[in-house]
């Protein structure tokens, strides 16, 4: 992976990686990284700067750098524009990856086949009208009621989801992600 040239104009700042007994510490100099650019919200959600992508099973930021930039220098601007601060919880897992953390994690096969919890479905009137929305969590027996044309009804039961699907839409939804447009990234990397 090549060095990125942005960090070396950051200043370094002295940090404590431990300390002995007696209360001297051991520290080391590090960039101060809480310099970053941060990027304002309602700017983010443009999409003149910024494009929505969906990260590939065991992709890494410097490949979607190099697949999208032809750099793979530009990995932390991946990181930075997504607010990940740390990698190893915050990018997806590989599938291979994700099985074994849910085996870990729950004990086996058959425990990860447990329910993790139950939630809504979609429900919808007669009309069309969205009555209850899908999604939320409840208990086991739950049931929602709703007048129409004079006549009470009753939504279906909840669905059951697993740990397994759980962890897996957690997953999921860490593959979401933007990155800039790269029509951009010459821009910034210059202006930065």
């Amino acid at each position: 992976m090549s060095k990125p040239t942005y960090f070396s104009d950051l200043p370094n700042l002295t940090y404590a990686v431990s300390t002995n007994k007696a209360g001297k510490t051991k520290d080391i100099e590090i960039k101060d990284y809480f310099r970053l650019l941060r990027l304002r919200k309602d700017i983010r959600r443009t999409d003149t700067l910024y494009v929505d992508y969906v990260i590939q099973d065991g992709e890494r930021p410097d490949q979607i750098a190099f697949n999208e930039y032809g750099e793979e220098q530009f990995y932390w601007m991946i990181l930075q524009v997504n607010d990940i601060t740390d990698y190893n919880n915050q990018w997806p897992l590989s599938y291979t990856e994700l099985d074994k953390y849910i085996l870990d994690k729950y004990g086996g096969i058959e425990a990860s086949g447990e329910v993790h919890h139950y939630e809504t479905q979609d429900e919808y009137n007669e009309a069309g009208f969205l009555m209850l929305p899908g999604g939320m969590i409840v208990d086991e027996d739950f049931t929602f009621e709703y007048q129409y044309d004079e006549t009470t009804r009753k939504t279906s039961y909840p669905v059951t989801v697993t740990n397994y699907q759980y962890e897996s839409r957690l997953n999921d939804e860490k593959s979401h992600i933007q990155i800039v447009d790269k029509r951009y990234i010459w821009d910034i990397q210059r202006d930065s």
